[in-house]
């Protein structure tokens, strides 16, 4: 697989972590993606078609075009990677998706896909279709760039609380209570505010970033096991669990199968550095899956 990135320059880097392209479709069929906190936009752009399984059962898929928005998400789903012929997304940062989606709540986008038609009515259409008839990657990150920069000219900004806030879930464990008293609006407000704006509550967005944190070391655990030095399996999975901030191991297996369908020693066996972050080549059923 071919994979590039391109990453924006200010104002646009306020909003979005990178702009991606991947061509040349992978031996294996389907891929299970990981819930991270985040939505993307994305584009295929050799059919006007993107196929979406739920992960609880693989057929049937969701048929959607070739222009859609990801909202966040809490459980994995399946992608179909004949797609990747020829692919373009952009990944936003937590919350960063909100000034694009055109008022919709980001909330009600939550664990869905949606045509971005819907959000962006024509414009969309000809953006795809300008975007599949550049002649280079780099000219379609420049012509994505713009149409992003376009659109945050006439963007509504969001509550100046959120992103702050989305700091610091993102790297502590404070009480909700604190967090909506520093942003001096109360718990209940507070919370609509940060799911409105992010796509999920603030005790998930935790739970996620906690889940993204114990991924990072099971990448390394894996990464070590693979190693020919036995010194460098990396740490233990009650060690894993601790470092992300889990109370115990038998805390972050659950969150483990809850939000990727595998136990921690599955996804390490399945992890491997040739597809994008987040993704897994799909190896074996996934938990829960129906058997015909």
């Amino acid at each position: 697989m071919n994979l590039e990135r391109y990453l924006p320059r200010s104002p646009l880097d306020a909003f979005v972590d990178y702009l991606w392209h991947v061509q040349d479709a992978p031996a294996h069929a389907r891929e299970r993606i990981l819930p991270n906190g985040t939505s993307e936009l994305v584009f295929n752009l050799t059919e006007d078609e993107i196929r979406i399984y739920d992960g609880s059962s693989l057929e049937p898929c969701r048929s959607l075009s070739g222009s859609l928005v990801s909202g966040v998400f809490s459980r994995f789903f399946v992608i179909d990677t004949r797609e990747h012929a020829c692919m373009l997304g952009v990944h936003f940062k937590p919350g960063g998706a909100f000034p694009f989606l055109r008022r919709l709540p980001a909330v009600e986008l939550a664990n869905s896909h949606l045509d971005l038609s819907a959000l962006w009515g024509d414009q969309a259409l000809r953006l795809r279709e300008r975007l599949a008839s550049a002649p280079s990657i780099q000219q379609r990150f420049v012509l994505l760039d713009a149409a992003l920069r376009a659109e945050l000219r006439s963007a509504t900004p969001g509550h100046r609380a959120i992103a702050p806030a989305i700091q610091t879930l993102g790297s502590s464990s404070l009480p909700m209570a604190v967090l909506a008293e520093r942003s001096h609006l109360s718990q209940r407000r507070w919370i609509q505010l940060f799911s409105h704006e992010v796509g999920t509550t603030p005790k998930l967005f935790q739970r996620l970033h906690r889940f993204q944190r114990a991924l990072a070391l099971a990448r390394g655990k894996a990464q070590g096991a693979r190693s020919e030095s036995a010194l460098a399996a990396g740490p233990s999975w009650a060690q894993v669990a601790q470092h992300a901030g889990y109370c115990d191991q038998s805390h972050w297996i659950r969150d483990c199968v809850s939000f990727s369908g595998l136990t921690p020693a599955q996804y390490s066996s399945q992890w491997t550095g040739q597809v994008k972050e987040d993704h897994l080549p799909l190896l074996a059923e996934p938990v829960g899956a129906r058997r015909r």
